[in-house]
């Protein structure tokens, strides 16, 4: 899928739109209020349509703070009266840009009329997406209470919650009250009831609702059908029958829908066909005359996985020669490929071109590389750049693996080293990654180095860890207990 940034390349010649300028935005903390006050200053009319698209726009490419921005800005500053189905998004929006608690204060603060399906509908989303099951069931009671479940989608997004959290078990349960109570079941429905089937009974299981929904009259399988159905038979290993389901989607996706197209290539990635992964790509860039970020990422990783380092390399080529924003996942596909292949030099080499050219690494970047070092045993490196890492990401937004964070504790307990191990200790706390086991390991550094920590209970209070046996006796070891 592009990103607004991409969209607007090539469009120089064409009648500017307020979207294409919030699209240059793009992930920054710039205001979109900004954008459509210059937008008006420089003598373009401002219609609530225009608005109402751009916010679309913005949704369908995950800028929500910018959209929530339009969104505020329209019936605030710009004066514009909002319909209900406004009020039901800017919902989704605050629960995606302010969280859950703010949404749910913003739908009890509607005015009664806009308490309808679609606020109460915005709302289940919300739960479903974070997973709160309690809150869901018990909003989805209240929405039969009031008449409000007029369709399949409120029953697709409480299959969808139960699948997501491992209760497929009680998918089935949700189709026999559908039926009970006349819901028109929709292609969503059968493909989320076909993925349950899968978790729990297996492809015979799966078949047999895709037989019923051939048998259905009210709903046609679709090209999302037989992706389903691919991705299921993908992950079954059962090729032949991958690749059916795969020549039955290309045959019904539209042709301009290059989602569809990146799927295909995923799905013959993942079943080590690499002509069709060429065929498919060949279509993209014969189709599309505007490359994205997303669909090289897809190829390139297709390539990795299939083992085709140089059509990577090429294809890297082709990605950079295009002029698209300098996406940082793009380089991090090779860099990952030839640490994965202990060509450390190599990646190092790779990561300063991509520096030159104005990439900007990420915490997944210095992760791969800490990754590397460890294996070739330079803890020095491994160490600096985990630092890196960790300095790059915001609490809880991202966690080094267990394994690698103690790799470097044991590394300054071996030495007896607690200077260095307080350092990387602090920077772990940071991002909410300290447990028992890393709080044992600072404990046997203090002793190795014949040194004693201070309020080491009292730490692990505040961090909500709890002691086990092993920190019990390493207390004793230093006279804390």
């Amino acid at each position: 899928m592009a990103t607004p940034a991409e969209e607007v390349v090539g469009y120089e010649r064409k009648k500017p739109t307020l979207y294409r300028n919030l699209s240059c935005l793009g992930n920054s903390n710039e205001s979109a209020v900004k954008v459509i006050k210059d937008w008006v200053r420089e003598g373009h009319k401002l219609k609530k349509t225009n608005l109402e698209k751009a916010i679309k726009k913005l949704r369908k490419y995950a800028r929500y703070k910018h959209a929530l921005e339009v969104s505020e800005w329209m019936d605030g500053s710009g004066g514009l009266r909002l319909a209900l189905p406004d009020l039901a998004i800017r919902l989704d929006l605050i629960a995606r840009v302010r969280g859950i608690d703010d949404a749910e204060k913003y739908f009890t603060d509607l005015p009664e009329r806009a308490k309808n399906h679609q606020s109460y509908g915005a709302l289940l989303n919300c739960y479903v997406r974070e997973e709160l099951v309690e809150k869901a069931e018990g909003l989805m009671e209240k929405m039969k209470e009031l008449d409000f479940v007029l369709n399949a989608v409120p029953y697709n997004n409480m299959m969808t919650l139960y699948y997501k959290t491992g209760q497929p078990e009680k998918v089935p349960l949700v189709i026999q009250e559908m039926k009970a109570n006349d819901v028109v079941p929709d292609t969503f429905t059968y493909n989320i009831w076909m993925k349950s089937c899968a978790a729990m009974s297996g492809i015979g299981a799966v078949e047999k609702v895709f037989d019923e929904m051939k048998r259905d009259g009210r709903v046609g399988a679709d090209w999302t059908t037989y992706s389903n159905l691919a991705a299921i038979y993908v992950d079954a290993g059962i090729v032949a029958k991958a690749e059916s389901a795969l020549k039955e989607m290309e045959k019904k996706m539209p042709q301009k829908e290059l989602f569809a197209y990146n799927f295909l290539i995923t799905m013959y990635a993942g079943i080590h066909n690499i002509v069709e992964v060429h065929r498919v790509w060949g279509l993209i860039r014969l189709r599309f005359s505007n490359m994205t970020n997303t669909s090289y990422i897809c190829m390139l990783s297709s390539l990795v996985k299939l083992g085709d380092l140089q059509g990577a390399e090429k294809c890297f080529e082709e990605w950079e020669s295009n002029g698209l924003s300098y996406d940082v996942r793009v380089p991090n596909l090779l860099i990952g490929a030839y640490i994965t292949k202990g060509m450390i030099e190599k990646a190092e080499s790779f990561l300063e071109h991509a520096l030159e050219k104005g990439g900007k690494p990420n915490y997944k970047t210095w992760e791969m590389f800490v990754d590397g070092y460890l294996e070739n045993k330079q803890m020095d490196r491994a160490i600096e750049t985990m630092k890196k890492a960790i300095s790059q990401v915001k609490y809880r937004e991202w966690q080094p693996a267990p394994e690698k964070a103690l790799a470097i504790l044991k590394h300054f307990e071996e030495l007896g080293d607690v200077d260095e191990a307080e350092d990387i200790f602090k920077r772990l706390r940071g991002v909410d990654h300290v447990n028992t086991v890393t709080y044992n390991s600072l404990l046997r550094t203090y002793i190795q180095a014949g040194k004693s920590p201070s309020k080491v209970l009292q730490r692990m209070k505040l961090d909500k860890i709890d002691p086990d046996t092993e920190t019990d006796c390493l207390l004793k070891q230093i006279g804390e207990i």
